[in-house]
């Protein structure tokens, strides 16, 4: 990603600090517990609570975002972590993001809550009916 600095000699300074942070890798750590629902046979929906929590190696803002239809779920102005608990009902794997509150575009980290459906009666039995071992 290239960074472009028109200026002089004060700008000098502001440029570089920009492009450090363009290059700069982000470290950040976006995490759901639990991660997985498995659904039964006969349920519809998962509804679980879950405990979103994030941190990244410096203070900024940042906004929680659910994925699927691009909703905030929570801001945070100039913190270094954050948590956020939340009841959820759903029938698919649901994707969060947490991304910069000027930019909503960068992307700082992202995890899932997966949804499984416990599908038994498709499975093939290991070991056959007439066998005596």
């Amino acid at each position: 990603m290239a960074t472009f600095c028109v200026c002089g000699t004060f700008c000098a300074v502001t440029c570089k600090a920009a492009e450090a942070a363009v290059n700069e890798p982000l470290n950040a750590n976006l995490t759901v517990v639990p991660r997985i629902c498995v659904l039964s046979e006969t349920a519809e929906k998962c509804e679980q609570f879950i405990h979103l929590s994030w941190s990244t190696p410096h203070q900024q803002n940042v906004c929680l975002y659910n994925a699927a239809d691009q909703s905030i779920l929570k801001c945070w102005e100039q913190v270094q972590q954050g948590e956020i608990d939340m009841l959820i009902t759903v029938d698919e794997t649901v994707s969060f993001e947490l991304r910069d509150a000027q930019d909503n575009l960068i992307v700082i980290a992202k995890t899932e809550f997966k949804v499984m459906r416990d599908q038994k009666q498709y499975r093939r039995s290991r070991r056959n009916p007439w066998s005596f071992f």
